[in-house]
């Protein structure tokens, strides 16, 4: 049986299916994952990215029916999927995909108003589901927004990962190679972002696990 992790976003622009993608990637050198594109939109999407998928260390399909999203974990031939939910509250997809996922991801950048937004998403997370506030397009020359950020968001109750995704012009590179920024040539500080996503994700699942 798969982990399934969710990544979502209540609007576009926030790094989600940038976190999808280069997720998959990072946790695909320790596990057989699979890539579920299940965001609507062609344009920009996870498939889309990765060119169908040649070349990249994970595989990928592209559905967006929620009787199939639901049954995620029933997977047989992956240890990992991650799932690339559209950028919409309230979507029949994402309340399928965050019913069958381990945990799932909500990525925001570090201001005021993408954080209401990331809490309006976890508040679609069904009660008592494992999930995960990720700040993502943090300014390194700011840090100190993105530590505010997840003091406000501790706040008001809402978790965040420890890790978070800098704003570097690796992951627009990557995407116009239609790349994961693991292979992007002079990525390293973008590529090791998502490898300490990748891990502390698998600390949650594992500890998750060993709750059970």
């Amino acid at each position: 049986m798969a982990y399934v992790v969710a990544v979502a976003a209540g609007k576009g622009g926030v790094g989600k299916t940038t976190t999808a993608v280069n997720l998959a990637a990072a946790m695909a050198d320790t596990r057989r994952v699979l890539l579920v594109d299940a965001d609507p939109q062609d344009a920009g999407s996870a498939a889309w990215w990765v060119g169908g998928g040649d070349g990249v260390p994970f595989d990928l399909v592209k559905d967006q029916n929620p009787d199939l999203l639901a049954q995620l974990r029933a997977i047989a031939d992956y240890q990992l999927v991650v799932v690339d939910t559209p950028p919409a509250l309230g979507s029949d997809i994402l309340s399928a995909v965050a019913q069958a996922a381990d945990l799932t991801i909500c990525t925001a950048k570090p201001n005021d108003a993408e954080i209401v937004a990331a809490v309006q998403t976890m508040n679609q997370i069904p009660e008592g589901s494992l999930a995960r506030v990720l700040l993502t397009m943090v300014d390194s020359r700011a840090m100190s927004e993105a530590l505010t950020a997840q003091s406000t968001l501790l706040a008001a109750g809402i978790p965040a990962l420890r890790s978070f995704v800098r704003l570097l012009k690796a992951h627009v590179r990557a995407r116009s190679a239609h790349s994961p920024v693991a292979d992007v040539k002079g990525a390293t500080d973008a590529s090791d972002d998502y490898r300490r996503v990748a891990a502390e994700v698998t600390e949650l699942l594992e500890q998750a696990k060993a709750e059970l």
